[in-house]
């Protein structure tokens, strides 16, 4: 007589209710520890306003702060992750600010040179009697304006060819006008060193 198959077999359906029913008991034991176990753990604590002084100090103006408490509390975030998030947020605030006062920088450096490049360029052989006369002005305009030089280097001003021409300018008629010669500004200092402070 040939065997049952697993299909075809006589199935024992008392067996088979004997043998699930423990199962079916430890999974409700289970269900109910873990209910019991929720039940024991408190439900985070929202503050009804965030104190963000610790973390971050005064970096964050009222506004900001009542915006962001705002979508804090829509997530339900405690005061310990709110003071975290904001020094997070804070601290990478500040590095993009940071890169992007660099780039500018480096930017600024760049357009200066581009700008010395050209006049260079532009004045060809009479750079240097044009430097000479601008010496002249510079130092004629420092008795009024001391921090010109300061001026004419901050953003690469001084590099520029229309503002070389205008100080050039000034000196030949400040030379013009008191017999003043780039000769008299002294043989240790260039007339290029007296214009941008050796920041060329």
């Amino acid at each position: 007589m040939a065997e049952d198959t697993l299909l075809g077999g006589q199935l024992d359906t008392d067996s088979a209710q004997d043998g699930n029913q423990p199962e079916v008991e430890q999974q409700s034991t289970s269900d109910t520890a873990t209910t019991e176990e929720t039940a024991s753990t408190p439900a985070p604590t929202v503050p009804e306003q965030y104190d963000f002084s610790e973390a971050v100090g005064d970096q964050l103006d009222a506004e900001t702060a009542a915006s962001f408490s705002d979508v804090l509390k829509s997530v339900g975030a405690t005061q310990e992750q709110a003071s975290a998030i904001a020094k997070y947020g804070v601290g990478y605030a500040q590095q993009i600010a940071n890169q992007a006062v660099q780039y500018q920088e480096e930017q600024a450096a760049q357009q200066s040179q581009e700008w010395a490049e050209t006049t260079r360029k532009e004045l060809g052989a009479s750079f240097d009697d044009t430097i000479a006369q601008c010496g002249t002005a510079v130092e004629y305009l420092e008795r009024v304006v001391p921090n010109i030089r300061e001026i004419l280097n901050e953003n690469g001003l001084g590099n520029r060819v229309e503002v070389v021409r205008a100080f050039a300018k000034i000196g030949q008629l400040v030379s013009e006008d008191r017999g003043h010669d780039t000769n008299g500004l002294g043989s240790a200092q260039t007339a290029a060193d007296i214009l941008y402070g050796g920041n060329k």
